[in-house]
């Protein structure tokens, strides 16, 4: 398993990462060991919700949770790039996208010059950026209470014929684990 914790868990491991580095950093090793100079692994996870009222009724109420990863894999100067959303069979596909990179490498033109990284300073850090109100929480009959408020207070002329509200809110959460050591 490449993940400390499923996005279906009540908890969050304690790093606070869904993805399991030690055999993330295998992964990428072994992408070294085949041959490839740069490879990076790169998470995105997206909780949100949606919620929408027309003229004071519930019409919908969507909470949704996607988990998704790209390798992206450097060898004989060119890419290869897998993403899937099934995280427990990406270690299995760090051959395959060497493979991917190494062919894309042998059809390029002997006109272009092969893909390089600009030599840059490793920087690793982790940020956790928190906002004044965290609204990931917010049960569904809040938010409708809030909708409902904005409802009254636009519907409150004779001129208005119909009203709709909406809420929607997501969280964001990445990360980038690099054969450089990101």
């Amino acid at each position: 398993m490449v993940m400390s914790a499923s996005p279906n868990d009540e908890h969050k491991p304690s790093t606070g990462r869904y993805l399991n580095q030690s055999k993330i950093q295998s992964a990428l090793d072994h992408a070294q060991d085949l041959g490839a100079s740069y490879a990076e692994v790169r998470l995105m996870a997206i909780t949100d919700s949606s919620v929408a009222l027309r003229d004071a009724k519930l019409e919908r109420a969507i909470p949704g949770q996607e988990v998704g990863v790209t390798l992206r894999i450097l060898a004989d100067g060119a890419w290869g790039v897998h993403s899937t959303t099934d995280l427990v069979s990406l270690p299995s596909q760090i051959e395959s996208t060497v493979r991917l990179a190494k062919a894309v490498a042998a059809r390029r033109s002997s006109k272009d010059k092969p893909v390089q990284l600009a030599e840059v300073p490793i920087f690793e850090d982790e940020i956790h950026w928190k906002p004044k109100k965290d609204v990931r929480n917010t049960d569904l009959q809040t938010k409708i209470e809030h909708l409902r408020t904005l409802h009254d207070s636009a519907a409150d002329d004779d001129r208005i014929i119909s009203v709709t509200c909406g809420w929607s809110d997501e969280h964001l959460h990445t990360e980038l684990m690099t054969s450089e050591g990101m």
